[in-house]
């Protein structure tokens, strides 16, 4: 086995150019989800609020998944440069951040064009279960992470040659 095949998730921290772009990644979902927070009516006591988002839970999952997306995505493109990609992770991890960010605001009150046409009833599930969808949102994360991880130890058993 080469040495590219050996390391692990955990040796994109030794790259000063992996830590700086992982870093500008997650500042730039963070910020994303913060406005996202701030901006849009968030759910509190059964009623959307503006703003009622921006709260500390709200923050340090905005924070969680900001720092596992940029993670992912380092990991992503490590992959990508030795030829050796599987989708598989790609996709969990997408649809981990999308159902995450979906959390961080009452999806209901914000898409009021998307209301009109009845699918109010599916976006009110988005704010009434939010923690439920949050818990599914890292599940999916942390699946996509260790896709990447057997990836770029080079045990996936799609990804060996």
């Amino acid at each position: 086995m080469t040495e590219s095949k050996r390391k692990n998730i955990l040796s994109l921290f030794k790259s000063p150019t992996c830590l700086l772009v992982m870093l500008g990644f997650a500042l730039m979902f963070f910020y994303f989800q913060y406005l996202t927070m701030k901006n849009l009516p968030g759910y509190r006591d059964e009623m959307c609020v503006m703003g009622a988002g921006l709260n500390l839970s709200n923050i340090i999952f905005s924070i969680t998944t900001s720092i596992m997306a940029s993670i992912f995505i380092v990991g992503f493109y490590c992959v990508l440069k030795e030829n050796r990609p599987d989708f598989k992770g790609l996709s969990f991890s997408g649809i981990g951040l999308l159902l995450g960010g979906m959390t961080v605001f009452c999806a209901s009150c914000a898409f009021q064009v998307i209301s009109i046409f009845g699918v109010a009833v599916g976006l009110h599930l988005f704010s009434e279960w939010n923690i439920w969808f949050k818990i599914l949102s890292l599940a999916l994360m942390s699946y996509g992470l260790y896709s990447i991880n057997k990836q770029l130890k080079g045990t996936c058993s799609m990804c060996v040659e």
